[in-house]
């Protein structure tokens, strides 16, 4: 499905704005304010300008933080301000009494929206996050997943799937009870989370099956990454006396196929594998396409096996 001008815009600010610093938002607001503040003087009063100067009011709340909406709310008060004094048959009662109604609009607009923001993205947390191990949902993986496709198929560049399965957890349940094995399952997130870069996503997609999501990361890439991080939870489990091992299938695609569900598929393939080899290995297979598969390359695991 094509993107509107509307998704197109939203997708940029938030690729280059979500999650930078204040700072930036600020020197942003303050350069737009600028602007604004040029053209209305320039304009004089043949063109209001009020309205405008929400624009970057709201984006310093939006991408930033309520300080950074109040910042562009003065700002853009001093800024329109100065452009009414210009203006001589304006009496300065006047102009002082728009500046203050100027300044408690701005003030009010950034900081409902600073907490409007605050509210949605609390809702998308409770929506996105799978409320036990604080791993993504299966509904924010695939939609994380299909923004990369479209992506991936304007601008190509690999991306990688790791399907990860834990082998015997049942037995963990039955035999330590439900809550240490939620304690596990949070555990195995919280390590890898700590292991992958920040534009990656792990994801809860049953009840012990987790997906790790490697935008932009190539077969050695991902050769790199996988076994290190097997062996750092197999030695957790081991640390922790829970003999619980790590089936894992690794698919990487130098090109993206056509749908999320292809992605999961291989590597869900994959993981089938390993189970039926014994578990508690890495298996990997790189695609050049959804339908061209190279030879799967086994990767058999020597690490200590957690006591039982």
């Amino acid at each position: 499905m094509e993107q509107t001008v509307e998704q197109h815009v939203n997708e940029v600010l938030h690729r280059y704005f979500d999650g930078q610093p204040t700072l930036v938002a600020v020197a942003a607001g303050l350069v737009v304010v600028g602007a604004i503040g040029y053209l209305d003087y320039s304009t004089g009063e043949a063109l209001s300008f009020a309205a405008v100067y929400l624009i970057p009011i709201g984006f310093g709340a939006w991408y930033g933080n309520t300080r950074a909406g109040l910042i562009l709310a003065a700002a853009s008060t001093v800024a329109g301000t100065t452009v009414s004094l210009g203006d001589p048959g304006m009496a300065p009662v006047i102009a002082g009494w728009n500046a203050l109604m100027r300044c408690i609009f701005f003030v009010i607009t950034s900081t409902l929206l600073s907490r409007l923001r605050d509210e949605l993205r609390s809702a998308q947390r409770l929506a996105n996050t799978d409320p036990l191990t604080g791993a993504a949902n299966r509904r924010r993986f695939y939609e994380t997943v299909q923004q990369e496709l479209r992506r991936a198929a304007r601008h190509p560049r690999p991306l990688t799937l790791a399907y990860l399965d834990l082998d015997h957890f049942k037995e963990i349940n039955d035999l330590l009870g439900h809550a240490v094995g939620d304690q596990l399952l949070h555990h195995v997130v919280r390590i890898v989370q700590e292991h992958i870069r920040g534009t990656d996503l792990v994801a809860r997609l049953g009840g012990d099956e987790f997906a790790i999501f490697l935008p932009e990361t190539d077969a050695e890439g991902a050769q790199a990454l996988l076994p290190r991080l097997h062996e750092l939870l197999l030695q957790a489990m081991i640390d922790r006396n829970w003999p619980v091992t790590f089936s894992i299938g690794v698919v990487t695609f130098d090109r993206p196929p056509a749908s999320v569900d292809t992605v999961i598929q291989r590597a869900d393939a994959l993981m089938y594998q390993v189970k039926r080899a014994g578990k508690n290995q890495v298996r990997y297979e790189q695609a050049d396409a959804p339908d061209a598969p190279k030879p799967a390359i086994e990767q058999t695991d020597s690490s200590p096996k957690p006591r039982s």
